[in-house]
């Protein structure tokens, strides 16, 4: 979990470029696959941007808000 409040997965993709410039460096050389999508699940009110890196069949998803806040924004709590 990294935070931050981007809404899309092409947002939270550039804040990540800008504070970890290694990171850019190292999709531009392509040392890793990688992917963006933004799952949204039914009743999730915050917005659940990834950015998904694949390297040597190890995948990491990267994501900007707690996993306890995804469930509490799913229960209304």
């Amino acid at each position: 979990m990294i935070p931050s409040n981007a809404q899309s997965a092409d947002d939270f993709f550039a804040e990540l470029k800008q504070a970890y410039p290694s990171f850019e460096k190292a999709v531009e050389e392509g040392d890793f696959k990688l992917k963006l999508s933004s799952p949204k699940g039914e009743g999730e009110r915050l917005a659940n941007p990834t950015v998904a890196i694949k390297n040597k069949g190890v995948c990491i998803k990267l994501h900007p808000h707690p996993l306890k806040a995804i469930v509490e924004s799913e229960q209304g709590l």
